[in-house]
């Protein structure tokens, strides 16, 4: 399976401490990587961090001040399902913007990049540095609260799967995917109409493998009308009558 990015569900809360995105469909599994990003007030902390089928999140690398926090969360080879949501507790009133995406097609030690960074100019940028390997998704956020409500936009081949653009309710992010096909380092590059370019705005991007295609194990068979079909490396035991493999 190619590696992929969707978003699954997304919500933005006002004056209360809980937030829970929408429901949406997920994969789960030994391939799947849930990866949920959060913008949220500079003047309240995050509690607990849960979700609708009861898997653990821990935080990658740490809290990133902008004129807001953002944040990420991940849980890898985690179970998916219908009425997929995730909720975020806070110590106080948050404001706070959540957007789950899940990675399928991910190897199943699947993390290669983690950084982050304070940029004060727009377009807003940030490099992931040299890939471990040619096949990967790359996904970036942001959150930059200046200015008017506008949307957010990407120009070196980013997709946007999420943003809010609402400025005078929530401290507003944006997150986007990138599928890679070389180990070049990758930069997004933000821009949010109606920026005024006045404040500190907090960028995030982690990376992650695919898994290797084809197929790689022990095939056992039993009989001799048995056959197989597969790509990539397999290995075929001897059968035992004849002394010789048989594909």
């Amino acid at each position: 399976m190619a590696i992929a990015a969707t978003l699954i569900g997304a919500r933005g809360t006002t004056a209360t401490a809980t937030v829970t995105t929408t429901g949406g469909t997920s994969t789960g599994g030994a391939n799947s990587v849930f990866y949920l990003v959060v913008s949220y007030d500079p003047g309240v902390t995050v509690s607990t961090v849960a979700d609708s089928k009861s898997n653990t999140y821990s935080l990658v690398g740490s809290v990133v001040t902008g004129r807001g926090r953002l944040a990420r969360y991940r849980c890898i080879g985690g179970t998916g399902g219908a009425s997929h949501t995730a909720t975020i507790t806070f110590s106080g009133a948050s404001f706070a913007v959540l957007s789950l995406v899940e990675v399928t097609g991910a190897d199943v030690s699947p993390v290669d990049i983690s950084t982050s960074a304070v940029d004060t100019t727009s377009p807003y940028t940030i490099a992931s540095g040299t890939l471990a390997q040619a096949a990967e998704v790359v996904l970036a956020a942001i959150e930059s609260n200046t200015g008017i409500n506008g949307a957010y936009s990407e120009s070196t081949g980013f997709t946007i799967l999420s943003q809010e653009s609402d400025i005078g309710n929530f401290w507003t992010h944006a997150v986007a995917a990138k599928v890679v096909a070389s180990t070049s380092s990758v930069t997004a590059s933000f821009t949010r109409s109606g920026d005024d370019d006045a404040f500190d705005a907090a960028l995030v991007i982690d990376s992650f493998k695919e898994a290797a295609s084809g197929v790689t194990g022990t095939v056992a068979y039993t009989n001799l009308n048995d056959s197989i079909s597969a790509s990539g490396t397999v290995t075929v035991p001897l059968l035992p009558i004849f002394g010789q493999a048989c594909l």
